[in-house]
């Protein structure tokens, strides 16, 4: 498919960095539009699915398919898990000594990243140096604007249960999607999912 090898990924790259990311304790590096890759590809994935869903819904293709898309979820969650915990990592000690971070991190990572030294060190000043000084913990957090207020319209979920097809408030249809899978989705849609436990949000 062109578009598919445009975009430069499939399932062996995506089993690859899953390898790297095990095999070693910093961050693997990654395009800096991994990102958009991987949601055209998953974006290509369910297409290929729904089209033989319509054509031929008993072919065993389309099980093979099912299956093949609930393994690439998977992979995509502990790729995402384990940079995740290396992010943590490199964040408290950055904290702690102000090391410098790690290479390889994405735009979206270095935001995790420096939101959690802020305030990592928010609280070890806080609190440990308080004590230090004979003095109770105090804690004063900077006051953060919701992403949401400052134009965000959609955000990244991860669905806890199959969802069937979604229509927000332009007419446009969402899903329907799979327990585990990981998309964009309008914000109205995103909240009212997550406040039924039906979905939660995946801070990239």
């Amino acid at each position: 498919m062109a578009t598919q090898d445009r975009i430069n990924i499939s399932y062996e790259t995506l089993f690859d960095i899953l390898r790297a990311e095990k095999s070693k304790e910093e961050l693997s590096e990654l395009s800096k539009d991994f990102f958009k890759d991987l949601v055209e590809y998953l974006r290509i994935k369910r297409t290929e699915i729904e089209d033989i869903e319509k054509k031929n819904p008993s072919s065993p293709e389309l099980n093979r398919l099912r299956t093949q898309f609930h393994n690439i979820q998977r992979i995509v969650t502990e790729i995402y898990n384990r940079r995740e915990k290396k992010i943590l990592i490199n964040a408290l000690n950055n904290a702690r000594v102000n090391s410098r971070p790690k290479a390889y991190l994405l735009d979206e990572e270095k935001k995790f990243f420096d939101e959690l030294v802020e305030i990592i060190k928010t609280f070890r000043e806080g609190i440990l140096n308080n004590l230090l000084s004979n003095k109770l913990p105090k804690i004063e957090l900077k006051k953060h604007i919701p992403q949401v207020e400052q134009g965000k319209s959609s955000i990244a979920v991860r669905f806890l249960g199959n969802i069937p097809k979604i229509v927000d408030l332009e007419g446009n249809l969402h899903g329907p999607f799979s327990e585990d899978e990981i998309a964009t989705v309008p914000f109205a849609i995103a909240k009212v999912l997550i406040e039924k436990g039906r979905a939660e949000e995946i801070k990239f």
